[in-house]
């Protein structure tokens, strides 16, 4: 119950996606995106909660008096525990594949930063954020011109600023943003 609540809380203050006055969404960004962060506590609370349930059943399972109902009862959460193993297994790869997010924060030489949000399985979506508060960043637009097989990270991305606009590149691709201007889309 207490992971349960847990997991709620960090759920809904990392990732509940909160808008901007203007209606655009918002990502929380602290060295690790938001998503980053529920996912690695769906990791911690799923493997906190099979650990105390291996904790707790042999206890339970000792306090049954008829040892023929003690023996079944032994026998059927070892039944039950292998029907659950796939399902643990699943468990375990999706908080792993939430908890490795391809978001990369980039500070141009004036202090202006973006964040630069990738698709994490095909990398054909990619999206840019611009600031908007010490840990929030607002959507600004999809860029398709920067989309690709490779990850994006902060050997392969550059970001410059050019007087009130910052040039983001990635290999042939390049985006000019304009951060004080309304959002496309």
């Amino acid at each position: 119950m207490f992971s349960a609540a847990v997991y709620g809380w960090v759920t809904f203050f990392f990732s509940a996606h909160p808008l901007a006055p203007d209606g655009q969404r918002l990502i929380f960004f602290w060295g690790i995106e938001g998503d980053a962060v529920v996912g690695l506590t769906f990791l911690v609370v799923g493997l906190v909660g099979c650990a105390g349930l291996l904790l707790l059943l042999p206890s339970l399972i000792r306090r049954v008096h008829p040892r023929w109902l003690r023996v079944t009862t032994g026998w059927a959460a070892a039944v039950a525990a292998v029907a659950a193993a796939p399902f643990a297994g699943m468990f375990l790869l999706v908080g792993l594949l939430l908890s490795f997010g391809t978001s990369v924060r980039e500070v141009a030489p004036d202090g202006r930063s973006i964040v630069v949000s990738q698709g994490q399985f095909d990398g054909d979506v990619v999206h840019i954020y611009t600031e908007y508060d010490d840990f929030h960043y607002r959507w600004y637009r999809e860029a398709p011109e920067l989309s690709g097989p490779r990850i994006i990270t902060s050997e392969n991305c550059g970001l410059e600023s050019s007087g009130e606009a910052l040039v983001l590149s990635r290999g042939a691709g390049t985006v000019t943003i304009h951060p004080d201007q309304r959002p496309v889309g």
